[in-house]
């Protein structure tokens, strides 16, 4: 097994035990029997569980801001950037909706500050790009004025933090996922246009 194929299923095992059964209650000797490794590999690799959360959390950091910073520049009004916006970060966190279950336990228990710190500049990025394409939508005149863009990140954030830990349980029947995910993108669709647009 070539490096990064084993890096990236220590990551996934990593991030179905923590979301399964927690970060504390999910030793390394289980994560390295899971991922098909020795203890020496992960301790290799990562140093401790910490740096693999840490990891972890990194790499969906980056990958979302690199799906969603190309719509800043992205031709069109502002309403299609942030519908696009819409479907990129529904599509996200429903694809990663294990990281999303661990990502509010740590915020939640606020134990280890190192995590929560990456959690919290991941969410501002991602957000930020969102508050933007707001604040242009109403400069261009096709929002209402005087909407409350981080009222509107609170409510994404909040919905989808709540569907996905607290509605949905992990491992969902793939139809009644779908179906979840599709009455999410509709919800926020509805309630973006009708309280963005004039």
């Amino acid at each position: 097994m070539s490096v990064n194929v084993t890096k990236e299923k220590i990551l996934r095992v990593a991030e179905e035990c923590f979301a399964l059964y927690g970060f504390d209650a999910t030793s390394t000797r289980q994560l390295a029997q899971k991922s098909g490794v020795n203890m020496s590999m992960l301790q290799y690799y990562f140093g401790c569980k910490e740096k693999l959360l840490e990891t972890l959390l990194i790499n969906q950091s980056e990958l979302i801001r690199e799906e969603l910073s190309p719509l800043l520049a992205m031709e069109g009004s502002a309403w299609q950037r942030l519908e696009k916006m819409r479907h990129v970060i529904v599509e996200h966190a429903w694809q990663h909706r294990r990281l999303f279950k661990i990502v509010m336990q740590e915020l939640l228990l606020h134990q280890r500050e190192v995590i929560a710190n990456i959690s919290h500049q991941s969410f501002s990025e991602t957000f930020s790009i969102m508050r933007e394409v707001i604040a242009d939508g109403i400069a261009r005149k096709e929002f209402r004025e005087g909407v409350d863009a981080d009222l509107v990140i609170s409510m994404v954030k909040g919905t989808l933090f709540f569907v996905l830990n607290l509605q949905m349980p992990l491992v969902p029947q793939e139809q009644e996922m779908e179906a979840t995910k599709e009455r999410a993108h509709a919800f926020f669709k509805s309630v973006l246009e009708r309280y963005l647009l004039p």
